[in-house]
């Protein structure tokens, strides 16, 4: 969760955003996970967004001099690109008002007005900002403004737009809402604005959908889990036992369908070492930089580990053995458990020892412990310190 989230977390009271509702829909579960992030700085790409909203915010109010003064402040530090873009969204924003002012006559609009969504008995489920809402009659429209380069699901099929069409709904009393994402730094021309328009039933069951969703993940006491796209973007997937299974499924079928032949066999042997090498490094620097700042909350925490066990007298270890199944070992044993490490030996004597009492009941566990106490007294049995493993906090 980055800084900026945090305070947005805040905003909305820790509930359901409409921003997430994509993530929250598919898997209430995620929303959980999600409060118990710890916040992080913001991003520059985040930061840069913020920026060139609150431009296309303070364009809204052209006669309101304090919001224009703060708008040429920005406006001065944005590069030609970065204002290409805000003007590109500008002038798509004056094209739908012009359309929907020729449709519908005057309208009123909201720019970055938070809206909220509650239950009958008044219990607040969701709320979600809005870029910009126009609002007359029985008619209102929504502008999302996505200034990102990656991909944006089209409005037709987001479900933060459906979020916010529901939220619209209830609070001005209309009987359709268009939609619109304006993305000026989309791929490609037909991304870059799409549209979509829910009529009555649409809203009525949208906003069904966006409530159970949100029910869910608040008040369910196992919420539904489920992987799909939206797991990429979700800051708690690398701490998710569903998520985390899908993806180590898809590593093991990346290695199984890579093509390794004896011509390329030595090179990928080589990048697959380097990049585990790599992978090794990065986890010991972030125990150390855990280390170093004991006093700082990261979301890690050194877990203990249990003791390395080792036999320094294996000639003895043998003996208490025999002395334990009331027999010599064979031949064939003793070539088998001379070099041997501590967990074969105790695994070999508790299925030695069940095997001759068949009818006794006694538990492996038992057993184990048992021959280890044995060894302990006849001091044949040292421990050495284990690292403590790095781990994430839940």
């Amino acid at each position: 969760m980055s800084g900026e989230n945090a305070i947005e977390n805040l905003a909305r009271g820790g509930l359901p955003s409409a921003s997430k509702m994509t993530r929250i829909f598919h898997c209430p579960a995620s929303f959980r996970l999600n409060q118990g992030e710890l916040p992080q700085p913001s991003s520059e790409v985040a930061a840069e967004g913020t920026l060139l909203h609150k431009v296309c915010e303070f364009a809204a109010y052209p006669t309101d001099e304090e919001a224009q003064e703060e708008r040429q402040k920005i406006e001065a530090t944005l590069t030609p690109e970065q204002m290409s873009a805000v003007e590109f969204a500008l002038e798509k924003l004056a094209e739908i008002q012009k359309r929907f002012k020729e449709k519908y006559g005057n309208y009123d609009f909201d720019a970055e007005r938070r809206l909220e969504l509650q239950t009958l008995d008044g219990k607040l489920l969701m709320s979600g900002k809005g870029d910009y809402i126009g609002y007359g009659g029985s008619r209102a429209f929504i502008i999302d403004y996505k200034f990102g380069r990656g991909y944006v699901e089209p409005a037709e099929r987001n479900m933060q737009l459906a979020a916010m069409a529901a939220l619209v709904w209830r609070e001005y009393d209309v009987e359709a809402v268009d939609v619109y994402i304006i993305q000026p730094r989309a791929e490609s021309a037909e991304r870059r604005i799409t549209a979509a328009v829910y009529g009555l039933d649409d809203l009525k069951t949208a906003t069904q959908a966006i409530k159970e969703a949100c029910f869910a993940a608040l008040y369910a006491d196992n919420p539904q889990q489920s992987v799909g796209y939206w797991c990429k973007f979700c800051e708690s997937k690398y701490r998710c036992a569903a998520a985390q299974k899908v993806m180590d499924d898809e590593s093991a079928l990346v290695a199984k369908g890579f093509e390794i032949t004896p011509d390329n066999v030595r090179e990928v042997f080589e990048k697959a070492k380097f990049v585990g090498k790599m992978c090794v490094d990065i986890i010991k620097r972030c125990g150390e930089v855990v280390s170093e700042n004991p006093d700082l909350e990261t979301g890690l925490y050194f877990a203990p580990n249990s003791p390395i066990r080792s036999i320094p007298d294996t000639l003895g270890a043998l003996r208490v053995v025999e002395e334990k199944l009331g027999r010599e070992l064979t031949d064939d044993e003793l070539c088998r458990l001379v070099q041997f490490k501590i967990g074969e030996l105790e695994k070999f004597f508790t299925a030695e020892m069940k095997a001759a009492n068949p009818d006794a009941k006694i538990t492996k566990k038992a057993l184990a412990e048992a021959f280890e106490k044995a060894l302990k007294e006849r001091g044949l049995i040292e421990y050495s310190a284990k690292a403590p493993s790095l781990k994430v906090k839940e």
